[in-house]
């Protein structure tokens, strides 16, 4: 329920970004991208299957309201397919804050020394 809770919001606030870009300064900032790595390859953004170009627009769009990026990869302990570097290339290239999580919903985050904390 709760997945389906931020997928709605994550949809409202980017349709109506597409649809009005001057709003973009009044949304708050601190929205919070989903991102997963499948161990297939698979990218899915708020737990909905994306395109390259889809996740740019979604990332550029973060950028523009100062969000951030939680990050899981499924496998973490085997060699990340292709898409994890790439994903990761343009979360650096638009310098937004990362937070990488152990689980697929994203309930925990890694700190900087590697210790796994519980999300608040």
């Amino acid at each position: 329920m709760a997945l389906v809770i931020r997928l709605l919001a994550f949809t409202f606030i980017f349709l109506s970004l597409a649809s009005n870009a001057e709003e973009v300064s009044n949304i708050e900032s601190g929205m919070e991208l989903q991102i997963s790595i499948q161990a297939s390859g698979g990218v899915l953004l708020g737990g909905v299957a994306v395109k390259p170009s889809e996740l740019i627009t979604a990332l550029d769009k973060a950028q523009k309201i100062k969000g951030s990026v939680w990050y899981y990869r499924e496998n973490p302990e085997t060699e990340p397919p292709p898409s994890a570097s790439q994903v990761i290339q343009m979360i650096i290239e638009r310098k937004l804050p990362i937070t990488m999580s152990t689980k697929p919903d994203f309930s925990n985050y890694v700190d900087e020394n590697g210790n796994v904390h519980p999300r608040k």
